[in-house]
């Protein structure tokens, strides 16, 4: 392998790995044969993350350049993220991410309007779903149809301030599909509780992931994969 190949596989490796601490990929930039100070910074940070020297990171044919080679594959075989598909929430969209690449996005909301944004995630019924690590769990997932009649009806109640359903505002406010998601441990959830990925006629929730009208597109996808996933929320 020349030194633009060596650098290419290292650069798309460390795109595809995440530091454990704060889930973001080791390097962002373009994916080319350029060994650029970024290229060198994204190096240094996965060989730290790994307890190995910074020394030499990028000469060809350097024996240290050839171990960061091979520590890179096989942290990427290893890597959770690259084996089992996840989901990421950034405060505007829900992306699910596939084996090595981004594989679907839809815009998303979470909070009430005018505070949707980091700084109120402790607030509770108003801000937006706090920052880390979830679960989102193929036997927490609910149709709104599916629901017994008496229930679906009553679900409308609540505009009339009487809450006798465990889907208050119906479809207006949940869509016709709904999953509950859990805190990872040790996830800071600030007292709060009770979230969920859900659509809805607006977009707007007391902390859930709303996906308004693409729920339906996320839902069918879920449940098609048929297996748990993890969600990273980061603002």
């Amino acid at each position: 392998m020349n030194r633009q190949d060596d650098v290419v596989v290292v650069k798309m490796a460390l795109r595809v790995l995440r530091d454990r601490l704060s889930y973001r990929p080791f390097y962002e930039a373009e994916i080319n044969g350029v060994a650029s100070d970024r290229t060198v910074s994204a190096v240094e940070a996965f060989q730290a993350s790994q307890n190995e020297s910074t020394a030499d990171t990028l000469q060809p044919n350097d024996p240290v350049h050839r171990h960061l080679t091979e520590m890179v594959r096989r942290e990427l075989r290893q890597s959770p993220h690259v084996r089992t598909p996840y989901l990421e929430f950034d405060g505007t969209k829900l992306c699910w991410f596939g084996h090595r690449e981004t594989q679907t996005c839809w815009p998303a909301v979470s909070g009430v309007s005018g505070f949707q944004t980091k700084g109120f995630q402790a607030l509770k019924d108003k801000g937006p779903l706090p920052e880390g690590k979830w679960r989102v769990r193929q036997d927490r997932y609910q149709r709104f149809d599916d629901a017994p009649l008496i229930n679906r009806l009553a679900s409308y109640l609540l505009f009339l301030n009487i809450k006798v359903t465990n889907w208050p505002g119906g479809k207006i406010a949940w869509g016709n599909h709904r999953v509950w998601i859990e805190p990872s441990r040790g996830n800071d959830v600030h007292g709060r509780s009770g979230f969920s990925i859900h659509g809805g006629a607006f977009p707007r929730s007391a902390g859930c992931v709303d996906l308004t009208d693409r729920m339906s597109d996320f839902a069918e996808k879920f449940r098609t994969y048929g297996a748990d996933m993890d969600l990273i929320v980061r603002y």
